[in-house]
């Protein structure tokens, strides 16, 4: 991989595509700081502080708030690897609003049968509570639909079923 200046590395997917591994792969190997979206928003829910403020709000504040810390590091001179699932709307429209630096967006692609079975191994539950922010994965199907209908020309799918090893190759040699 060369050299990264001002550079947001965007990996995106459905629960159980391999994101955050990959992510967190990139980040330590490349020593490139790494968000992740879901954290905020998980640690925004269980704050006292915020109790009377709707999840719908809190994730969305959760969502400015990591755009605009990566806006910082990359305004420093510094890349950053955005980690998100880019099924909210919100996803979308803060990042398009990141204009005057290099973006490589990758989204993770995997069947809706694998990601549902990582999920499940990820919480060690039975198939039918595999819980995805509380919703059963079948639930919010609709998300992993959402992802995949997504065909911009800035974006570069990568096929996640296959091993992570790969998968993490697969984006370092597009990057």
């Amino acid at each position: 991989m060369k050299q990264l200046n001002n550079t947001l590395i965007v990996i995106a997917g459905f629960a159980g595509s391999g994101k955050s591994t990959v992510s967190k792969i990139l980040s330590k190997k490349y020593s490139i700081p790494r968000l992740e979206i879901d954290f905020f928003g998980r640690e925004s829910i269980k704050m006292d502080e915020l109790k009377n403020i709707s999840a719908d709000k809190k994730f969305a504040i959760s969502y400015k708030i990591t755009f605009k810390l990566a806006k910082e590091l990359l305004n420093n001179g510094q890349s950053v690897i955005l980690d998100i699932n880019m099924c909210n709307p919100l996803s979308w429209q803060e990042l398009s609003k990141i204009r005057k630096y290099n973006k490589k967006i990758f989204i993770l692609k995997c069947p809706f049968e694998i990601c549902k079975k990582r999920v499940g191994e990820r919480f060690l539950l039975s198939p039918k509570k595999q819980l995805i922010d509380g919703w059963n994965v079948d639930e919010v199907k609709y998300k992993w639909d959402f992802i995949e209908k997504k065909n911009y020309k800035s974006i570069i799918k990568i096929d996640a079923a296959q091993n992570i090893k790969k998968v993490v190759k697969a984006i370092i040699d597009l990057i």
